[in-house]
């Protein structure tokens, strides 16, 4: 995503946003070594903690980069602010193929990132693109529970998390539909991705 965190600094400063949101409050990159030896790059960005602590998932990709890492908490910090959530805006990367790690090296990974970026009251990391719950359990295993969002209900997380940014999604949709009184016979959506985001849109879209 070459040029994201370019194009987000001027979509700021466009809507007459303040210069220090063209700034990070601090970005963290941290190499994790594997037991078999391979090391990771992975990167947490906290793009700024004004009106609360850091919000924003942790994203594993071999293609994701710190450019597109800063972008992402930038918005955070944007959408956060709109819906007027005591919340700022942070990103985790992880720069690796998913399918090339076994469950226990993805264990061990989250573990040290647990270890290695904490949360201290200030960061809530969350599940993200190829990322999930029990990546989660391993990360608060290390920084403490009580600050990360997305963990398995039996580890203290919530029934509906799993689905709720895909049936916010849809939701939205309808909403905006019955705001601007547009009504349509047999209305048709596009969902873009599958993820588990655009799967349960789909779904209550369906419905």
């Amino acid at each position: 995503m070459d040029n994201l965190w370019a194009s987000t600094k001027q979509l700021i400063t466009k809507a007459g946003g303040a210069s220090e949101l063209l700034e990070h409050d601090v970005i963290i990159q941290t190499l994790i070594k594997l037991p078999n030896g391979r090391v990771i790059e992975c990167y947490r960005c906290r793009h700024n903690g004004r009106r609360g602590p850091y919000k924003g998932g942790i994203r594993m990709a071999d293609y994701a980069d710190l450019d597109e890492c800063k972008a992402l908490s930038a918005l955070m910090s944007l959408k956060c602010a709109v819906n007027n959530l005591p919340l700022g805006g942070g990103k985790g990367i992880i720069i690796a193929d998913p399918k090339t790690l076994t469950r226990f090296e993805r264990d061990y990974l989250f573990h040290e990132l647990g270890k290695a970026w904490g949360t201290q009251g200030c960061d809530c990391p969350a599940p993200d693109v190829n990322t999930n719950g029990a990546d989660m359990t391993a990360f608060a295993y290390a920084s403490g529970p009580e600050w990360v969002t997305g963990k398995p209900v039996g580890k203290g997380g919530l029934r509906l998390r799993e689905f709720s940014t895909g049936w916010g999604t849809a939701w939205h949709a309808i909403w905006q539909l019955d705001k601007n009184k547009t009504y349509m016979r047999y209305p048709t959506a596009i969902v873009e991705g599958f993820g588990n985001c655009g799967q349960y849109a789909a779904q209550m879209l369906h419905t």
